[in-house]
């Protein structure tokens, strides 16, 4: 019997092993919090979808998204309802976006959405405005209390905002600022 049970526990040991290795491998390529794909994921498939809108001359568009006024949330609230509103937004977005594109969080309360195939800079504004739409319902931060929070976004469209990640992501940010000084 003593057999038996030694080999449940190497069994026991093998699996929790495995656990821990597939654990690490999400957690190399996606944010712990909100579980979204993480920057250095987003970078790369923004580097991808270069390479494959530059083959078929297709347009994609990256969106810089930031929370209003988030650290007066996190100091008024605490961190558990500022961790709260990320994941409920992350979410939100997940949901509003088509298919192929890619919600990542870039840090802090800075998220990238990447849209595969826009005709123009208009039809990734259409999308972005059905994405702020999804983000402008009130959410419950504390039992039975509604905060409206708001999100500057800016958008980036290759090629003509950009040839290669790092510019793309830089313009997507600078408009997003902008945003953010106009009144958000």
């Amino acid at each position: 019997d003593g057999g038996v049970s030694g080999v449940y526990i190497l069994t026991s040991d093998v699996t929790d092993v495995m656990v821990a290795e597939r654990r690490a491998l999400f957690l190399a390529e996606h944010d712990e919090l909100t579980t979204l794909p993480n920057r250095a994921t987003f970078q790369f498939a923004v580097g991808k979808a270069l390479d494959q809108s530059t083959r078929d001359s297709s347009q994609f568009a990256v969106i810089f998204v930031d929370v209003d006024r988030f650290k007066v949330i996190n100091d008024t609230l605490g961190h558990a309802a500022g961790d709260h509103l990320l994941q409920e937004l992350a979410s939100r977005m997940k949901h509003v976006v088509r298919g192929r594109d890619l919600v990542a969080r870039m840090g802090g309360d800075e998220m990238c959405l990447l849209l595969h195939d826009v005709r123009d800079a208009s039809h990734a504004s259409e999308i972005a405005e059905r994405i702020l739409g999804a983000l402008r319902v009130p959410v419950e931060l504390r039992s039975g209390i509604q905060h409206h929070v708001t999100v500057s976004a800016g958008i980036a469209v290759f090629p003509q905002d950009g040839t290669d990640v790092e510019t793309l992501l830089r313009h997507a940010d600078i408009a997003m600022y902008r945003a953010k000084a106009a009144g958000r």
